[in-house]
């Protein structure tokens, strides 16, 4: 493999040192954990879980919130932002497919 890569003067690319986005050492209060690591609940909607990630694009970050049902696996609500304090809406503005 090495000889390849330099007969042909390809290059590994170095990634960024890895950044600690989060403060463990915060005061702020901290939700209880009321799913205790039981991810097949028993009952529709009675169990959902979100999470936030960002894509970037040609017109700068996209921050996209998901929110799942345990119960049957499915997405039942999205929204998209160009910023993360744009994600915070009232419950009927957000995107639901329940």
């Amino acid at each position: 493999m090495a000889r390849l890569t330099r007969q042909t003067g390809l290059r590994g690319r170095a990634w960024r040192r890895f950044v600690l986005t989060t403060d463990p050492t915060h005061r702020h209060p901290v939700a209880p954990n009321t799913l205790e690591r039981n991810c097949h609940p028993s009952q529709h909607h009675r169990a959902r879980v979100g999470d936030i990630t960002y894509v970037w694009t040609d017109e700068g970050w996209l921050y996209l919130a998901v929110l799942l049902n345990l119960f049957s696996r499915r997405v039942v609500g999205e929204r998209e932002a160009g910023s993360v304090v744009n994600l915070s809406t009232e419950p009927e503005q957000a995107h639901t497919a329940d």
